[in-house]
């Protein structure tokens, strides 16, 4: 399946991220929280926000997309479907994301497994990854990029500007300024998961970009993305993602929630090293982030 999100407790000293796992750089992601008992009482505007944006990553030179994201906000929480881009009614993952705890699940729909992560547990492993890759001087890039930016405001673009790697965005400004705290907080929680799997791109160079685009209230409509391989990847990477927004749900996006419930209920709870099927030994002595993170429902 896709992994995600959106960037691992174990980092691999030779760090080589796949294509695929790449490609979750650009998608805007973000996630819900369990039903009925759990959800918090929501104020009149947090309830009234419906958004809906649908996203497809492209490579360089190629017109079929290489991945495939719906989001869906409703009622202060976002739901985030993996899609299959041949077959976008397959869902291989949906991410679930609460507003108000910042906490996130994680449904596999293949094997038909959730992992839950409370806020604390995701940015432990942040830190964690932070604090190795800091220690690899050739690696720097990918902690802080000293990024040139350069905005048009008149223009709604964005461009972040780094030798090894950069953003840039054509962007609009959104219809209803309400929805953009749960936005914005969803996407980069769904954004610190890369530091949960091992072989993602760490999370600080498209944090840095979520940072941009909050900081002009923008909401992007293309992304490009370079990458240079650096040792890497095999070859520098370019891609472009297309993102539209539309500021209501379907009578389908509703259907798709309510099975993403029902997923999230029945679903057996595993722990971090099963979810991401890391080897047992590997994840309790790489990264001691993963042992807390035992199954049980919430």
């Amino acid at each position: 399946m896709t992994r995600r999100p959106v960037f691992g407790p174990v980092f691999s000293p030779v760090f080589k991220p796949s294509f695929r796992l790449a490609c979750r750089l650009l998608l805007a992601i973000a996630v819900i929280q369990t039903p009925g008992a759990l959800v918090p009482c929501l104020s009149t505007q947090a309830a009234a926000q419906q958004l809906r944006i649908e996203s497809h990553v492209y490579r360089e030179g190629r017109q079929q997309p290489v991945a495939s994201s719906l989001t869906l906000i409703d009622n202060g929480f976002v739901y985030d479907f993996s899609l299959d881009p041949l077959q976008p009614e397959t869902e291989l993952e949906v991410a679930i994301y609460d507003y108000h705890r910042r906490a996130v699940s994680l449904l596999d729909c293949q094997r038909q497994v959730r992992l839950n992560l409370e806020q604390y547990e995701i940015l432990k492993m942040v830190e964690e990854q932070r604090l190795q890759l800091a220690q690899k001087p050739e690696l720097e890039f990918l902690v802080a990029p000293p990024f040139e930016e350069k905005t048009d405001i008149a223009n709604a673009t964005v461009e972040l500007s780094h030798p090894q790697i950069s953003y840039k965005a054509v962007c609009e400004k959104p219809k209803d300024m309400t929805a953009l705290p749960t936005y914005y907080d969803a996407l980069d929680q769904l954004t610190r998961l890369a530091a949960s799997d091992p072989g993602r791109l760490p999370p600080f160079p498209r944090l840095a970009f979520n940072q941009t685009l909050r900081k002009y209230n923008l909401m992007p409509i293309e992304i490009e993305m370079k990458l240079a391989s650096e040792g890497l990847l095999q070859q520098d990477l370019q891609l472009r993602s297309r993102h539209t927004t539309i500021w209501q749900l379907s009578t389908g996006d509703r259907q798709r929630i309510e099975q993403a419930k029902k997923k999230y209920m029945n679903y057996e709870v595993v722990t971090l090293g099963k979810y991401r099927q890391l080897k047992q030994d590997k994840t309790e002595t790489a990264n001691s982030a993963g042992k807390s993170l035992q199954g049980g429902k919430k």
